[in-house]
């Protein structure tokens, strides 16, 4: 009995191992699948390096208008967004007391100079004093004070364009009373915006005065607007270890408004041939940064295949969606830009167009 079970046993682990056989044959028969994938070929092309940050964009001139002193709000000369020039009169509080004391003392200035004349012309003629002329001539020079003082009163409760540009929204009403201090409204010269932004302590020697800058909005995508450095902040901030750049750029078009955030690249000079690819081609692991490099491999049977080979990268440098590389790649190299999810050390690749591999712009609904 146990010799016919050891006998059955064998029987069937040979069968078993002749099936496994002829399996293996077919799957070695069979042809491999080949990922489809996109690829380039690595170039040498020129390279401006970038010191890229951000920052926010401020008015060349700009103020908050305020009052300087309290009472009712007798004019408002303006309107919300109206552009305005430099001494144009914009707000007067009550000038009722004030211009009445200003009258009343001009008016006895004439008397007070009519006085001190007459003093002169008697003390010339030994009739007056030098205490009486002296007295003239010190109550002529209070009263000329005085209505120097009422004017500068008057000028105080008005409120005037400091210089040209466009108001903001009007924050006080007519007849309201305001204090000293209170916010009338936000002026603005906008045909030259600055840029304020930091960069690195790395990056303070590579930057100066008069350098160009590249900056970007979000409210205009598709536009660069050009400017220049034009301050540096000599010092750098020890706790933070940055450095803060301002900016000129032009705004003609008054595009730019102040408050906007904006990307800001300052240009360095060139470098030259560089090796340059898309950031696509690049993956990154916990170990460092890797592509995949097509190689051609002639196989047994005469065939030659496309094989995918992962090399370790160093990237020196990014902009936008392309990256400066200085080992792993050289010129001439295929790399793959998609696909690469799939792939392996050794995996066989089949070359595809771009679009291919992209979604389509507009989805199928159910």
């Amino acid at each position: 009995m146990l010799l016919g079970s050891t006998l059955l046993f064998g029987s069937v682990f040979a069968f078993n191992a002749v099936k496994l056989k002829m399996i293996a044959e077919y799957m070695a028969k069979m042809p491999v699948p080949a990922v489809p994938v996109t690829a380039m070929t690595v170039q040498r092309s020129s390279w401006t390096p970038t010191i890229d940050s951000i920052g926010f964009i401020e008015p060349a001139r700009g103020v908050t208008l305020s009052t300087a002193e309290s009472g009712l709000v007798a004019q408002i000369l303006f309107e919300s967004g109206q552009a305005v020039e430099e001494g144009d009169l914009l707000l007067q509080l009550d000038l009722t007391v004030e211009r009445a004391n200003l009258e009343s003392a001009t008016a006895r200035l004439a008397a007070v100079g009519n006085t001190l004349k007459r003093l002169h012309d008697l003390q010339n003629d030994s009739l007056a004093s030098r205490a009486q002329l002296d007295q003239a001539e010190a109550d002529n020079e209070a009263l000329q004070a005085q209505i120097k003082s009422y004017q500068a009163s008057i000028a105080r409760r008005e409120i005037r364009a400091p210089f040209s540009g466009i108001m903001g929204i009007r924050e006080v009403q007519l007849g309201q009373y305001l204090q000293a201090g209170t916010e009338v409204a936000r002026l603005e010269n906008m045909d030259v915006m600055r840029l304020r932004f930091i960069i690195s302590e790395r990056d303070y020697a590579r930057v100066k005065v008069g350098m160009p800058v590249s900056v970007s909005v979000d409210a205009y995508p598709d536009r660069n607007f050009s400017g220049a450095i034009s301050a540096i902040e000599p010092a750098v901030e020890y706790n933070s270890g940055v450095v803060q750049i301002q900016s000129s750029i032009p705004n003609s078009d008054q595009l730019l408004r102040s408050g906007m955030y904006a990307n800001a690249s300052i240009s360095l000079a060139p470098l030259g041939e560089q090796l340059v690819i898309p950031q696509d081609a690049i993956n990154f692991t916990l170990y460092g940064e890797s592509a995949y490099v097509i190689l051609s491999e002639e196989q047994e049977n005469g065939e030659v295949w496309d094989i995918a080979s992962q090399v370790t990268i160093q990237v020196a440098e990014r902009r936008a969606n392309l990256a400066r590389v200085t080992a792993g790649v050289d010129a001439g190299d295929r790399i793959v830009t998609a696909g690469q999810l799939k792939l392996g050390n050794g995996t066989r690749v089949r070359l595809v167009e771009s679009d291919l591999l992209n979604p389509p712009d507009i989805l199928p609904r159910n």
